[in-house]
């Protein structure tokens, strides 16, 4: 019965199981007695087997028949599993089915297929429905007991399914990778280009619809309803037409490996497809067989004209034969993969197109040889009627003797021809060409023919002898009497001819005449006769006489030809008058002459003729120079006196009369000294005489620029404008002046001369004196023009006005009449100028001593500047001063003033920056003088203090625990109450110690325990920032106390007399005199009472303890204190938190370069009166020379405290002196921009040294008082992490591993604590831990910290924290700007977010192409989506010097100017109540010359000290970034200060910018898909090839660029140059994409490589382009082909023509100017042609261009040739030539003078205009001490962010609007300098290699053949000559 039982439970499935539950169970209960009560003896056991046998055969029952309902299931599941879906078949053997047929049938296959499953598929339900019946006796299909049953077999059906499509999906994919065709297509010609029919893309596409439409048909296998085995009827959707089908579809194709299978087969379909159409590659070369009729006709007939010989046609005829018989054999089908391809269509066509060739190739040929035929013949027909005409004279035999001599001379050639006919139609016969039996026959007979007519020539010649043997003899008589007349004409020409004239040329003229006509007559004569003798075959007489004389008169023809020239430009010249005389052009003249004389031959210019000929010449050509001189404009009428006086001649100098003939017939080469010295008189004179002139014009014109003086809205008048340019010109004319006085001409000028410079003298002592008085009324208008300074000041309000009226006057008049000379000459004018000046002067003195009474009267006037001390004494309203509160208070933001307690407004209380308020005890009256009641307050701040302090102390721990008193009193009571209890409980414990109470300190200290325990409780329970911030700071407190309890337990100290107790500081309350006093060791201090509101208390280390001590003795012995030491160690925050401790305030001043004594005691006398403490922070970096006198300062001070004096004269001045006042100064020893301190000051300050502090501690306590319970081994772990980090990670300028890094984790630590309560302590750390250090890690050291982390942190792996609203915002702005939203980089800006958090310094450091400002812009652009509002305002600190950016104070006038970062600082941190975020974006360079004067603003100071005095806060809505390439001149105090985020370009890579730009272009999907294609196959491997040198993966030799360029850098360029190259082409297909893809790669990634480096890069682009290479120099390579002569570099893609086109052809022609200068000269080569084109790419881009290159590479030339070609109406040009000395003020001036305002804050060209300016030699400017070019910084502002900032008094920003840039630079070296990466990213970078030798050939010997035009052809065909061998010699 068990085994029946065991059998049955053991072939149930799970799932079965499962479903038989209740029965298998019903029946183990059945069962059960017989385990428990039941035996073989027992009563009613017959009854329990039967009952138990028939319960085990129902459940039997029940099993059988679900096995067989199973079993009927799995069957269809296995016809489901293996249904096939079968390929068509052709019934033929060898025929494969057409490919459309093919998948049609497939397809009907299929669908019948998945029929026949879907039936049998439905068949389940109602199987599954009928074994429902059986268990559960319902029928419904959806029974609930069934539905992990229905589930069950869900399962099944859908691995069937997937197993049947998989299956399938192999099956296509072994189909397509096997070598049997599948189905067959056609391959078709259709000019230009093959075909397949259907082509690759249908096939493509057949063959994806053939898998979804198997993947459908999977729609009739529906899903069943959820739990039931019912399929789910089709759902309508709102908004679809067709009901949704929930079938087994959707699953199939969300599977993995289907999924997979698919992709496998895209993959496998695509090479197939690909590699038919790469097959068709090699059908290419017969391209030029299909060419179109027309075309093949015009290629013959250029081949007809070019007189190609028969074999060039019978060489053309056989290779188009060859191809069509080629054609006629080719196989009619080609099995290519899974495709049979039938190629007898495109065979037949190739056929046809060669026989048409041959065809028309015939044809012409024919046509040639039967034209040729036909002039033979006539010509031979011709010649022999000729020979049959009979001579009857001379002249008959003489024409049948030619006849006969012709047809000897065309022998050769007739017979050549009559061969060539013969040959062609021999050509034509053996290509089945038609021609006619008349035409061969007429070309066989042409021989014979010609053979006739020569033995006729030969026959008539033999006939003709006796008669040519008569007319011999007459023609020798003829002879001999010729050379009779010939020899005396001879004779006659060499006597009297035109070579015996001496120096009367002009009788050789008329000789010239005659003897020419002689000559021709005998030269006739001479050809007679000559012709007769070749007639009758006598030897050919020589005439030497004729000869001799014809080359004579030759020569004398040139000669006289020049001297008849010029003497009719002399006759010319002497018509002319003298007033009208152009030396130039004289001289000019002769000199051409004069040229072409000498070009003559030797023989020519050495006769008598020529020489006399170049004599008068000569001697007219020397006399020019005294013309010259004579027509001096410096002569006057005295000077041509006293020349006729020496000369001996008399004449009238009157313009009409006086002509050139008059001067040239006068000697004037005899007075040529005279003349000389005359001139040379004169024209000094002249010099002179023009120079006067000049200073009058200059000076009688010269204005004043006057404007309208506003102040706010208000017109205050007028001021003069800038008078540096006056300035100038002041200094350049009184030194011209000077010059002209000592010289010996000055004669006739000196009164003037002296009468000027006397002028300008005045002119220059009124106008300094003049701008000293405005700059004066400025300031003091701006005070006494309106408030409260008049009625507090009435008498000297009164004396302003008298000199306010007068000033007001003088600028009125000037403003009439700004001529200078007339304004500084008016009367009285210097007088009162000066008048004015000393009543200012007294004005100012007057006001001075107004506000240092002010300040004297409430000292804490001192720490603000003068303006700010006027705004607050000029203004009535009391809120005026709520805004300085801070600066005079710490951490003070406002009063509480309540205008209802009475008449007058009532001061109530102080409130803190954190909101705590301390309400005073007495309401103050905020009324009468500001300094009073200002007092009055200070006054009432301490007393209240005191009272509630003194209360405090009363009632702690009264009725209430400790904890909650704490409540009741502000933060800084409640410290000073602790301290003093724990004083006196530590004291009673000695107390009670002494009276034998041993235990004492132990009790004492499980108390201090208890009581800290109770803190953490209260400081993990919900609390209000203010009472977690004060709970916080008394902790820290407490857990000092508890540690030196725990000491003196541990050390025994039982005595309060002990050094350890003595040393430590202590708060008493003294009864008498009722006050709080604090000792440590010999010294005693009052407590200050300063309320400073809740800010915070440093957690105390033994290292403060020192401190702390050695600050205490030196104020004991009057003495300051110098905490010295690395950045970051505490110095400045430990005096700070000293000064908290005693109640006092304490001043923190940032030293810099540009503080003087006088600031310096400014704030000493505002301390000493104080009372208050001054901590000079970064003291060293004041210059040696103010340090020696602060010295005496300091000294001054120390005696009247030493004196315990209340007053002393300080500075001239008495002033009071509180004798808690405390000096200290911090410094950074050997960091860079720090000095030596001098002895002298050294010995007024004890030395602290501050060391690294007790890091575990800090972080112990800190952690403790953040409610960390396991703060020790968290302390303990934080610290090994981070001295393990700083040991192991790579060292970077920009990683701080300090005290102040420490703490911003902490910080953040706390934050989480609070924000996730229930995390695990070490979670919280560890995630604070890497949060806020990741951000700055480089990309290698990232996975070595992550590292570190989780070995201090086992198992602990806490996921990146999301903000879910800001990383949303952020994600959006990526979008929004179409940037790719990348994982990484959305990281980046949150880690730029959490940094701000608890860092108000943050840098973003990072190499170019990291996207660092896009992430500063993101972050803001997420901010103000959240509804906060960012603004960041950028400057380039290095654009400018350090005093501009900062302000500088007049050392002499104590003006203060205010600079760009002092005035944009002030402006931002102002008060506001809107919801708004403020950042200054320092976008440039950081170096310790300008940054260190950052540090107390970096730090928690948060305050910029500037030179006036002026302290202003950095505000919490307001934040500073640097945007910055490295931090290598940054110092420490620096770094340790800011936050670091670092942005690792390889995190970004280049991708992403592909990507966005490829994006752009989606709406036309095909180029979209194709540029993807290129990308893939080219850039990848040419980025790393040039930045990486890898090469098909494998690390080689980097590729050499001409400058430093990066892998986005190269990119970015790609796609400008695509964008431009593709903007109006219209491309057909992909072939010409891919070259104007290929030209975009070469002219970018491959733009900057080195000449050698060009040939690696090319070799490799053509191999990744596997395209086929053209190797004929002729041909032009087409789209699809790459030119294979020479690399891509010499070819461009013309995308008109569709070709390469070699640069070579572009190249114009050079016409040679001889009036260009030759630095001007400009050679067009292959080189500066290809230039121009990519600078006109870029400028039509309006993206900026920087051509690089050696010296001599024609950059500058090349840009000037470019730019002279642009349309000037709409393009202006700015050329800015940059040396070493050249400065951003030149280049700002520059720009501006060639601007013009167009709007309030926009400027620019004209409109409708672009301004181009081209940087020449932009890397020359001067680098700095710290790696900058300041111009550079300059334009790196311009060109990035669009403008600059003004340089004038608004300093306000200017945006530059249709402004384009052009730059050429030399390589680095030699004066020329590395520029800044980030600036070199802004442009395109092309190199300018150095020509070809070729070129360079090209280039000299242009401008040598140029030069040499007007020799004679023997010297200028040697031209070329002289370069080869001059270029050899060179190289």
């Amino acid at each position: 019965m068990l085994q029946r039982y065991y059998k049955v439970l053991e072939s149930l499935n799970p799932a079965e199981d499962n479903l038989l539950r209740t029965y298998t169970l019903e029946l183990a209960k059945t069962l059960q007695p017989a385990l428990l009560r039941l035996n073989w003896n027992s009563l009613g056991i017959s009854h329990f087997i039967h009952k138990c046998e028939k319960a085990i055969s129902r459940l039997e029952a029940i099993v059988t028949q679900l096995h067989k309902g199973a079993e009927d299931i799995d069957k269809t599941l296995h016809i489901i599993q293996a249904a096939v879906f079968k390929f068509p078949v052709s019934p033929f053997p060898d025929v494969v089915p057409v490919c459309k047929d093919f998948f049609a049938k497939l397809e009907d296959e299929t669908t019948e297929e998945m029929y026949d499953l879907a039936d049998r598929y439905h068949t389940i339900g109602p199987l599954l429905t009928k074994m429902e019946g059986m268990v559960v006796n319902t029928s419904t299909g959806r029974s609930p007991k069934l539905k992990k049953y229905f589930q069950y077999w869900e399962r099944k059906i859908y691995n069937a399914i997937k197993k049947m499509i998989l299956r399938h999906l192999q099956r296509l994919n072994q189909a397509i990778i096997t070598n049997k065709p599948l189905y067959q297509i056609d391959a078709l010609l259709a000019v230009p280009d093959i075909i397949l029919n259907p082509s690759a893309n249908e096939m493509f596409k057949l063959s994806l619809q053939s898998v979804r439409d198997t993947m459908e048909e999977l729609k009739r296998l529906e899903r069943w309803m959820n739990g039931t085995c019912i399929v789910t009827p089709p759902q309508k959707i709102e908004g679809e037409d067709e009901p949704f089908v929930y079938s087994y579809q959707t699953d199939i194709l969300m599977n993995s490996e289907i999924m997979e299978r698919l992709q496998t087969f895209n993959f496998n379909l695509k090479g197939g497809i690909s590699y038919i159409t790469r097959y068709f590659e090699r059908y290419k070369k017969y391209r030029s067989v299909w060419r179109p009729t027309k075309d093949k006709i015009l290629f013959v007939q250029k081949m007809a004209s070019r007189d190609s010989s028969v074999r060039s046609f019978d060489d053309q005829m056989l290779h188009y034969s060859r191809i069509a018989s080629e054609m006629s054999a080719h196989a009619d089908n080609v099995q290519i993969k899974f495709v049979k391809i039938n190629m007898t269509q495109l065979c037949t066509a190739i056929t046809e197109h060669s026989n048409q060739w041959v065809e028309i190739l015939g044809s012409t040929l024919r046509n040639r040889a039967k034209q040729d035929m036909d002039d033979i013949t006539e010509n031979l027909t011709e010649l022999s009627r000729d020979l049959d005409s009979v001579p009857r004279d001379i002249e008959d035999l003489k024409a049948v003797l030619s006849v006969i001599s012709e047809i000897k001379e065309i022998s050769l050639d007739t017979e050549f021809r009559i061969r060539n006919v013969v040959e062609s139609y021999r050509v034509i016969n053996s290509y089945n060409i038609e021609v006619d039996e008349e035409e061969h026959a007429q070309a066989d007979s042409l021989m014979l023919k010609w053979d006739e007519l020569q033995w006729k020539a030969k026959d008539t010649d033999c006939k003709l002898t006796t008669t040519k043997i008569k007319f011999t003899r007459t023609a020798q008589d003829q002879i001999l009497k010729f050379q009779e007349n010939l020899a005396e004409f001879a004779d006659r020409f060499k006597l009297e001819g035109p070579g015996s004239v001496k120096r009367n040329l002009e009788k050789g003229v008329d000789l010239m005449k005659q003897y020419a006509e002689e000559l021709e007559y005998m030269e006739e004569k001479r050809m007679d006769l000559t012709n007769a003798e070749k007639l009758f075959e006598l030897p050919i007489t020589m005439y030497p006489a004729l000869i001799r004389v014809q080359k004579d008169m030759k020569a004398f023809e040139t000669i006289y030809g020049i001297y008849t020239a010029q003497q009719a430009a002399r006759d010319q010249w002497s018509d002319t008058l003298w007033v009208n005389l152009n030396v130039q052009m004289l001289q000019e003249g002769i000199e051409t002459f004069l040229k072409q004389f000498r070009k003559l031959p030797k023989e020519t210019r050495t006769m008598p003729v020529g020489r006399n000929l170049e004599d008068t010449m000569k001697e007219f050509r020397d006399s020019l120079p005294l013309c010259v001189d004579l027509k001096h404009e410096a002569l006057r009428e005295r000077h041509w006196k006293e020349l006729m006086e020496k000369c001996g001649v008399e004449y009238t100098m009157s313009p009409e009369a006086m002509s050139l003939g008059k001067i040239f017939a006068m000697e004037l080469h005899n007075y040529r000294d005279v003349i000389i010295e005359i001139v040379t008189a004169a024209s000094k004179e002249l010099s002179i005489e023009k120079g006067v002139k000049e200073v009058e014009e200059t000076w009688n014109n010269m204005k004043f620029t006057v404007h309208i003086y506003y102040k706010g809205t208000s017109n205050r008048g007028y001021i003069l404008g800038p008078v540096d340019d006056i300035t100038v010109s002041l200094d350049d004319t009184s030194m011209n002046l000077q010059s002209m006085s000592a010289s010996r001409y000055i004669g006739p000028f000196l009164n003037t001369v002296q009468k000027w410079e006397k002028s300008l003298s005045h002119i220059s002592e009124v106008i300094e004196l003049w701008m000293v008085v405005q700059r004066k009324w400025m300031y003091l208008e701006g005070i006494f023009a309106g408030g409260d300074i008049r009625t507090q000041l009435p008498d000297e309000a009164k004396k302003f006005d008298v000199i306010d009226k007068t000033f007001k006057k003088i600028m009125t008049d000037t403003h009439k009449n700004p001529v200078i000379k007339q304004a500084c000459h008016a009367t009285g004018r210097l007088e009162d100028l000066d008048v004015l000046s000393t009543g200012l002067e007294n004005l100012q003195k007057l006001l001075n001593d107004y506000l240092d009474a002010k300040r004297n009267a409430f000292p804490r006037f001192f720490f603000i500047s003068d303006d700010e001390l006027l705004s607050i004494l000029g203004n009535a309203d009391v809120e005026c001063v709520q805004e300085h509160m801070i600066k005079m208070y710490d951490n003070i933001s406002s009063l509480i003033f309540n205008k209802a307690l009475s008449s007058s407004i009532m001061a109530t209380a102080m409130k803190s920056a954190e909101g705590e308020v301390m309400e005073f005890r007495t309401p103050i009256a905020a009324e009468g003088r500001v300094e009073e009641w200002m007092t009055s307050i200070l006054e009432e701040m301490r007393r209240t203090n005191r009272l509630i302090t003194k209360e405090a102390i009363f009632y702690y721990k009264y009725k209430k625990s400790r904890v909650d008193w704490m409540l009741d009193y502000q933060g800084m009571v409640c410290l000073a109450g602790n301290q003093i209890w724990w004083t006196w409980e530590v004291e009673d414990v000695f107390r009670k110690v002494k009276k034998g109470h041993k235990t004492a300190l132990k009790d004492y200290s499980k108390e201090l325990h208890t009581q800290i325990d109770d803190l953490v409780v209260k400081v993990r329970s919900p609390l209000s920032r203010n009472e977690r911030a004060k709970y916080n700071t008394v902790l820290i407190i407490d857990v000092h106390a508890r540690d030196i309890i725990d000491g003196f337990v541990r050390d025994s100290i039982m005595d309060a007399r002990e050094f350890e107790w003595e040393s430590q500081l202590r708060f008493y309350w003294v009864r008498e005199p009722d006050e709080l006093e604090i000792r440590q060791c010999t010294g005693t201090f009052r407590y200050g009472y300063e309320y400073m509101g809740l800010n915070g208390r440093l957690v105390i280390t033994p290292l403060t303890d020192r401190i702390y001590l050695t600050l205490t003795q030196a104020l004991s012995m009057h003495l300051g204190g110098a905490p010295a030491g690395p950045a970051g160690t505490g110095k400045t925050e430990t005096t700070k938190d000293l000064a908290k401790a005693l109640g006092l305030l304490c001043v923190v001043t940032n030293c810099g370069e540009g503080m003087d004594y006088k600031a310096f005691g400014k704030i000493l006398s505002g301390v000493c009166q104080c009372g208050a403490w001054g901590c000079f922070d970064e003291f060293n970096r004041i210059d040696v020379s103010v340090l020696s006198v602060i010295s005496t300062q300091l000294q001054t001070i120390r005696n009247a405290l030493i004196m315990h004096l209340k007053r002393f004269t300080f500075e001239g001045a008495e002033i009071d002196i509180d004798s808690r006042l405390g000096i200290f100064i911090t410094m950074n020893p050997g960091y860079a921009g720090r000095a030596e301190l001098p002895e002298s000051v050294k010995a007024l300050f004890r030395p602290v040294v501050v060391i690294v502090p007790d890091l575990q501690q800090i972080c112990e306590i800190m952690l403790f008082s953040e409610g960390f319970l396991l703060a020790k081994v968290l302390a303990k772990k934080m610290t090994v992490l981070y001295r393990l980090a700083k040991e192991q990670l790579s060292k970077q300028h920009h990683y701080d591993f300090g005290l102040r890094a420490l703490k911003s984790v902490l910080v953040m630590a706390g934050e989480l604590k609070r924000g996730s309560p229930d995390l695990d302590e070490d979670v919280v750390l560890m995630r604070a831990l890497r949060d806020m250090n990741l951000p700055k890690f480089i990309f290698e050291d990232v996975p070595l910290f992550l590292g570190l982390i989780s070995d201090l942190f086992p198992g602990l792996d806490c996921p990146r924290v999301r903000y879910p609203n800001f990383n949303d915002a952020v994600e959006e702005a990526f979008a929004e700007n179409d940037y790719i939203v990348i994982p990484i980089q959305v990281d980046k800006v949150v880690q730029l977010y959490e940094t701000m958090m608890t860092r108000h310094t943050t840098m973003i450091v990072g190499p170019t192409g990291g996207g660092k400002s896009v992430v500063i812009n993101t972050m803001c652009l997420a901010q103000t989506k959240l509804g906060q509002t960012t603004r960041c305002f950028t400057i380039n600190p290095k654009e400018r010097s350090v005093i501009e950016m900062y302000g500088v104070l007049d050392p002499a006038t104590r003006d203060w100017t205010d600079g760009l970062l002092s005035n944009i600082f002030r402006e931002i941190n102002k008060p506001t109540d809107r919801n708004e975020l403020k950042y200054i974006v320092y976008d440039g360079d950081v170096d310790a010359l300008w940054v260190e004067n950052m540090n107390s603003v970096m730090d928690d100071n948060r305050l910029l000290t500037l030179a006036n005095g002026e302290r202003i806060r950095l505000q919490k809505h307001c934040a500073m970034l640097f945007e910055v390439y490295d931090l290598q001149y940054a110092s420490p105090a620096t770094i340790s200060r800011c936050g670091m985020v670092y942005v690792d370009p390889k995190n970004l890579g280049y991708v992403p910018h592909w990507q966005k730009w490829v994006n752009e272009r989606k709406g036309n999907k095909e180029q979209f898909q194709d540029l993807n294609l290129f990308y893939d196959k080219y850039v990848t491997y040419l980025v790393d090839y040039v930045i990486e040198g890898m090469k098909d993966g494998v690390q080689g030799e980097k590729l050499k660029t001409i400058i430093p360029l990066t892998n986005l850098n190269l990119v970015t360029q790609m796609c400008k140059m695509l964008y431009t190259l593709m903007a109006d082409a219209e491309l057909e297909n992909g072939y010409e994409l891919e070259a104007v893809f290929l030209m975009s790669v070469l002219w970018s990634v491959g733009a900057a490589l080195v000449e050698d480096a060009r040939v690696k890069f090319d070799v490799y682009i053509k191999h990744l382009a596997a395209l086929p290479l053209t190797g004929d120099e002729g041909a032009m390579a087409q789209a699809g082909e790459l030119p294979g002569a020479q690399t891509l570099y010499d070819y461009f893609y013309d995308i008109g023509t569709k070709k390469w086109v070699p640069w070579s052809k572009k190249v114009p022609e050079y016409v040679h100017d001889p009036e260009t200068q030759f630095y001007r000269i400009l050679v067009p080569t292959v080189d500066t042609v290809r230039a121009t084109w990519l600078l006109q790419l870029m400028v039509d881009l309006k993206r900026p261009v920087v051509l690089i290159g050696e010296t001599g590479t024609s950059k500058t030339a090349t840009v000037d040739n470019f730019l002279r070609t642009l349309n000037p109406e709409h393009i202006l040009l700015l050329k800015i030539n940059f040396s070493s000395r050249t400065t951003s003020m030149d280049v700002q001036r520059n720009i501006e003078a060639n601007v013009e305002k167009r709007t309030k804050d926009t400027y620019g060209p004209p409109p409708g205009k672009r301004l181009l300016i081209f940087i020449d030699e932009m890397n020359m400017p001067q680098v700095d001490t710290y790696g900058t070019q300041q111009p550079i910084a300059l334009l790196k502002l311009l060109l990035e962010r669009g403008g600059i900032y003004d340089r004038g008094k608004d300093l306000n920003w200017k945006n530059l609007k249709d402004i384009g840039y052009l730059a050429a630079m030399g390589k680095a070296g030699g004066g020329r300098n590395e520029t800044d990466p980030r600036f070199v990213s802004l442009f395109s970078v092309f190199n300018m290699t150095f020509p070809s030798e070729e070129s360079l050939f090209k280039i000299y010997n242009s401008i040598l053949t140029g030069h040499l035009l007007p020799f004679c052809d023997e010297i200028q065909n040697m031209a070329s000559t002289i370069t080869t061998m001059t270029m050899q010699l060179y190289m």
